[in-house]
């Protein structure tokens, strides 16, 4: 198995673990998924941000970089971004799972998240 062929198997993981949260957030079980939602979050912030973004930040966009792919535009400017856009979205989950407890707009925050 080759890098990129490893992190195109981490990207299907974190796709299911992220089906497992939608599927829960469909659920509208409101106490159950705050009770679950750290797991998710240490998931997310563990595994799909700091070892699988950090492999692509670190090693596959400089890589890319050197192939003539720039941090600062194209597809590599969007993936970053992306990433960027991932963590604030678990910031606010993470906010949200500190709450005491939720209302009607929270649990829409959650969802949107």
């Amino acid at each position: 198995m080759n890098a990129i062929d490893t992190l195109m198997d981490e990207h299907q993981l974190i796709l299911k673990v992220l089906k497992s949260l939608e599927d829960r957030i469909d659920e509208s079980d409101a106490e159950k998924l705050k009770k679950h939602l750290p797991d998710y979050i240490e998931f997310i912030k563990g595994f799909a941000d700091t070892l699988h973004h950090g492999k692509e930040e670190e090693i596959l966009f400089k890589e890319l970089g050197n192939h003539g792919f720039p941090a600062d535009s194209g597809p590599v400017m969007v993936m970053l971004q992306e990433h960027d856009l991932g963590r604030g979205l678990v910031k606010q989950l993470r906010e949200m799972s500190e709450k005491e407890s939720w209302d009607e707009n929270d649990m829409s925050v959650v969802k949107q998240a």
